[in-house]
């Protein structure tokens, strides 16, 4: 462990925690076949954590990677019990995003936060 990486993590839990929104975090299970009906079942966990909800800028969009719409979202690491995958949803304001990539931003050896660009 790095000498910052707790109090960075410490501070990016507290401002978030502070001044971000609550949005709800969806998890899904990898879908289990049952034999007996023939069918598939998926089961999602819903995360109720503090997020800072950001839209990306015109240069940010014509790099060709972030499309009219997306948003940016940051979690702070120490308050999610996992790493966000692009399977996981965000639900902002009521509508539900899709994850699409997400990057770690470190304060040494460990990640203090995580930004999921998010996607109708």
């Amino acid at each position: 462990m790095a000498i910052l990486d707790k109090p960075l993590r410490k501070v990016s839990t507290k401002l978030i925690r502070r001044f971000g929104t609550t949005v709800t975090l969806i998890r899904k299970s990898a879908p289990v076949y049952d034999v007996e009906t023939g069918t598939a079942t998926e089961s999602a966990t819903n995360y109720q954590v503090k997020a800072i909800i950001q839209d990306y800028n015109a240069k940010e969009m014509q790099e060709g990677l972030v499309k009219v719409g997306d948003r940016r979202v940051l979690f702070a690491s120490a308050e999610l019990p996992f790493e966000p995958q692009p399977s996981d949803q965000v639900v902002l304001e009521g509508i539900t995003h899709n994850v699409i990539t997400i990057q770690q931003f470190y304060s040494g050896d460990q990640s203090a936060v995580f930004s999921c660009q998010l996607r109708k």
